[in-house]
């Protein structure tokens, strides 16, 4: 991704680029996103920007490679070759944990990118780039002379051939013209109800009584309450099917799920759930990882990966930082809205859903037509 600009005294491009170790569905292995300013007239750099992933734990800038840069002739491809590229190698080289899997492929497709960047630079300016002919003989022996130039071809196949031949991913148009229809952008149907959901307000407590009476007499209400006693299957769910699709009896955490109620529309059934008053009786809460040490409650299974000798690597280290990272979440958030659609068929006990509906699979007719963004997490919950 690239764009330029141009004012009375200043030529500016910005550059990002990525490359993958495959074609899709990828994270990179070294990005980039760089930025440059030069005079119109002589080429001169007058302010520069080179910024990388994939090289520290964090995004590393090029400090010294932009340094040397300003002030430079930006023009001059024997400077560019031979300098400013053998310089973002050295640092980058430096800047590698030594545990860094492929050191000196990193450092190579670094050095690549910043040429590219160069070439893209000068072609927006109109400079005559060269194309990196003269670059010299002695030129850092890890960095590479000309571009890291990746392509994909197919051999010439029939009409009706399938192997061998490259087709896009079957969403790719719709996702990037904006055409991809998901739940809530399904029209509504006949009758539709919007549900919503009754949260608790404590975070650990047993539920004493719920009282529906002033949610259900507001207009356009459903009049029924869905609590856990109205699932017919299992109220369980997750992988390790340990928590409850809704509170029977306790809750355990702040906006663990109670009840749900239905409206006409969405802000009527959110009106709705708020009214629903619920009796609780508190129960001892922890709230922090410090209270949970102080009482000893651990899990009882214990994951843990281990790589080498961990107290003797501190022990060996320059420099031993320490600190701690406190998360309120409980659970991870989905970068997409969570929506779903239930459409009772009207015969034989069908629906087009999935969940705890306690009736055979085989009448259940599930449709997900996306599952991006999810980290597999929506893929488990369709298996539960």
């Amino acid at each position: 991704m690239s764009s330029s600009s141009a004012a009375s005294d200043t030529l500016v491009f910005v550059h990002s680029q990525k490359q993958s170790m495959r074609k899709a569905n990828d994270s990179a292995i070294v990005s980039c996103g760089m930025r440059v300013s030069v005079d119109p007239t002589t080429y001169k750099v007058l302010d520069a920007c080179f910024v990388f992933a994939g090289i520290a734990q964090k995004h590393f800038v090029a400090q010294e490679t932009a340094a040397i840069a300003c002030g430079s002739d930006w023009s001059d491809s024997r400077f560019v070759n031979g300098m400013l590229l053998e310089t973002c190698a050295q640092e980058i080289a430096s800047a590698l944990p030594n545990n860094t899997d492929r050191p000196k492929y990193r450092v190579a497709l670094a050095a690549s990118l910043l040429y590219q960047f160069w070439m893209a630079s000068c072609k927006a300016f109109g400079i005559d780039s060269g194309f990196g002919s003269d670059v010299p003989d002695d030129y850092l022996e890890y960095t590479l002379p000309k571009p890291m130039i990746s392509e994909q071809t197919f051999a010439p196949v029939e009409e009706k051939a399938i192997i061998g031949k490259g087709e896009p991913h079957l969403s790719a148009l719709k996702h990037t013209t904006g055409e991809a229809v998901y739940t809530d952008d399904m029209p509504p149907v006949h009758g539709e109800l919007f549900v919503a959901l009754v949260l608790s307000t404590r975070s650990h407590a047993r539920i004493l009584s719920i009282d529906p009476s002033k949610a259900l007499a507001m207009d356009g209400v459903h009049p029924k309450l869905f609590t856990a006693s109205d699932i017919p299957g299992s109220n369980l769910w997750n992988i390790w099917r340990d928590e409850e699709v809704l509170a029977s009896k306790e809750v355990h955490f702040h906006g663990h799920i109670i009840a749900a109620v239905a409206a006409k529309d969405r802000d009527v059934a959110r009106r709705a759930a708020d009214a629903v008053e619920i009796e609780y009786e508190d129960l001892p809460a922890i709230y922090s990882i410090d209270q949970a040490i102080e009482q000893e409650s651990f899990f009882e299974e214990v994951s843990e990966i281990e790589c080498g000798d961990v107290e003797a690597a501190f022990a060996d280290a320059d420099f031993v930082f320490g600190g701690e990272v406190r998360c309120g979440a409980q659970e991870h958030l989905y970068m997409e809205p969570q929506a779903f659609l239930i459409v009772p068929k009207g015969e034989d006990n069908e629906y087009d859903v999935f969940k705890t509906l306690g009736i055979p699979e085989n009448r259940v007719y599930c449709r997900t037509k996306r599952l991006g963004g999810g980290f597999g997490g929506k893929d488990l919950n369709q298996l539960a």
